[in-house]
């Protein structure tokens, strides 16, 4: 008699714990605001203006590709901003204790989820994209200048800018547990190589005599290359002939924010293997980046510093949070607190002075005794410094 067991194949190790439908349409239908309101804008910026144009005006074969220009160059900053909010939106599971581990118990791989929240994305992008065409479309129709080609060129444009720079905000999301430094650390990587050769430049103009402006740092071309934002901007706003994007603005854009985008995703992906659920919370959830952001947060001081200008140059949030990386946490009370900081010892306990600050641990010495909080001159009357010769004076400074 043969005692087989069988057993049910396990979910994670087929091909369908690469993708769950279920969280799918989860996603869809929970983060609806989000792709609505981006098509939503994106309505107001291309079919509106066109169903706004009279039929048979004059140069309706130059006002049409002109506003899809703008329409094009709009889109930067428009999937900038909602690159970070839609990562925000899907990854916001790994910013909160109960949640990373609840989705980590659900039959699906990590890579699951990764490619699931990732086809969600997409999706956010496609779905109001190819309403938004359809409309373009229909306006061309009733205008009598039908362009499927610019509608396409549009299209292609905005997905693949758009899916740069979510997959630029999920590798960041990646090195951070505290959903508020995702958008910190967005910003500030995007801007981060501009900024400083900006300030770079201010500081060598006022050291070096003859500093001139046509070598400035900020104006290299790898300092546009590293700035995304600012390089996508310029690719997509200089025009051709009546102001018509040529068709190598087209594809340098979409072959920059390809290659961005496999390179921000195999990175993220890389790291989301081997997180640390545990990290839910920490503002640097990877070990190894720790001491890096640590070094760039002194480096950004340092270099503020030289021209005054550190609290313009990071926000309020952005300096609590570099505290926060560098080793603090934050009190019950709201206050920052550095671990191995002295802790204030109610009075009465153990024969110490009032208001004394030991160490946070072992409040005895050696010797078994509590040691002396150090007297500033400060604090010392004027009657103990003038009255005795000093005798006053020494006896509040006798050695510890």
């Amino acid at each position: 008699m043969s005692w087989e067991v069988r057993t049910m194949p396990s979910v994670t190790s087929s091909c369908k714990g690469w993708f769950n439908p279920t969280l799918f349409w989860k996603n869809m239908t929970r983060f609806w605001p989000i792709w609505a309101f981006y098509g939503a804008i994106q309505f107001f910026l291309l079919p509106i203006e066109l169903f706004n144009m009279t039929p048979g005006a004059d140069r309706l074969t130059s006002l049409v590709p002109n506003v899809f220009h703008t329409a094009t160059w709009m889109g930067v900053p428009l999937t900038l901003v909602f690159g970070c909010l839609i990562a925000m939106a899907l990854f916001s599971y790994l910013m909160n204790p109960r949640a990373v581990s609840m989705y980590h118990t659900l039959p699906i791989r990590r890579e699951g989820l990764f490619i699931t929240n990732y086809v969600s994305a997409f999706c956010f992008y496609l779905l109001p994209s190819v309403v938004v065409g359809l409309l373009a479309l229909l306006a061309e129709v009733r205008l009598g200048v039908f362009c499927a080609g610019g509608v396409l060129r549009w299209l292609m444009v905005q997905m693949f800018v758009g899916m740069f720079f979510f997959s630029f905000a999920v590798c960041c999301a990646m090195f951070t547990g505290h959903i508020l430094a995702l958008p910190v650390f967005y910003g500030v990587l995007n801007a981060l190589v501009l900024g400083v050769s900006t300030m770079t430049d201010i500081s060598m103009t006022s050291l070096l005599i003859g500093y001139s402006t046509r070598s400035a740092l900020s104006s290299s071309v790898a300092v546009r290359w590293l700035t995304p934002a600012y390089h996508l901007g310029q690719m997509l706003s200089g025009g051709g002939k009546d102001g018509v994007l040529s068709f190598d603005n087209y594809v340098g854009a979409i072959c920059y924010s390809l290659v961005g985008f496999t390179l921000f995703t195999c990175i993220a992906l890389l790291t989301y293997q081997h997180r640390q659920l545990e990290r839910a919370g920490d503002v640097v959830s990877v070990g190894w980046a720790r001491p890096l952001f640590q070094w760039g947060v002194r480096r950004l001081r340092r270099t503020g510093r030289g021209r005054g200008t550190l609290s313009e140059l990071l926000p309020p949030l952005f300096r609590a949070m570099a505290l926060c990386g560098s080793g603090h946490r934050l009190r019950s009370g709201g206050g920052l607190h550095r671990p191995g900081a002295a802790e204030k010892v109610p009075a009465g306990a153990g024969g110490g002075v009032e208001g004394y600050s030991g160490p946070r641990s072992g409040h005895a010495g050696a010797d078994g005794r509590r040691p002396r909080r150090p007297v500033r001159l400060s604090e010392v009357g004027p009657q103990s410094r003038e009255c005795d010769g000093g005798a006053g004076l020494r006896h509040k400074l006798r050695p510890l």
